[in-house]
């Protein structure tokens, strides 16, 4: 789940999130418009398109690709 929060509250936000089972993501702190606009993409994609509340983002990580 992608988040953001002050350094201060990060740990708490962490315990939460990963208390209920979802791997956190810090995204920075004041970046409250970011999380913001995921949630409205994510709103367009599952609910407007009709995809339904099951389609969830991924962040893929990993070593990059070799020529």
């Amino acid at each position: 789940m992608f988040f953001s929060a002050a350094e201060s509250d990060r740990p708490v936000v962490e315990a939460v999130i990963s208390g209920v089972g979802l791997r956190p993501v810090f995204v920075g702190e004041d970046q409250e418009d970011l999380v913001d606009g995921l949630f409205r993409l994510w709103v367009a994609v599952a609910m407007k398109q009709g995809r339904g509340r099951r389609v969830a983002w991924k962040l893929l990580e990993g070593q990059t690709a070799q020529a």
